[in-house]
């Protein structure tokens, strides 16, 4: 579920937040349904206006993740530490340049949904 405000963080312990202006409609965007991975490390749920505007929320939460992880890197380096997980900022990379692809549906709102872990980071 995307939260609004979204968190990430930047280093061990500073976080940033990504807001959104959610709208009447629940949509639903996951990269293992749009064919782009075969796990399933984000699986978001998130109001917005319409299909166009969902595109949008998905586009700037990920640009804003990508940020994050730079911010994040930059960090571990200049302390010394070895930076790791540069596989994280690849696969939100992959997804900005494959939005062609994407497939964001209308949530259906009658329903619970069951959610076994819940994060907003990916990978």
């Amino acid at each position: 579920m995307l939260n609004n405000p979204c968190k990430y963080f930047v280093n061990g312990s500073d976080e940033k937040v990504f807001t959104h202006e959610g709208g009447p409609t629940l949509y639903h965007f996951s990269p293992r349904a749009s064919g782009l991975s075969k796990f399933m490390e984000m699986n978001v749920v998130f109001f917005a206006n319409d299909k166009e505007h969902a595109k949008r929320v998905v586009v700037n939460m990920l640009r804003f993740k990508l940020k994050c992880l730079k911010k994040k890197y930059e960090a571990y380096r200049l302390l010394g530490r070895p930076v790791q997980g540069k596989t994280a900022a690849a696969k939100v990379e992959h997804l900005l340049e494959n939005q062609h692809l994407w497939k964001i549906t209308k949530a259906p709102t009658n329903q619970f949904y069951l959610v076994s872990w819940a994060g907003n980071d990916i990978a």
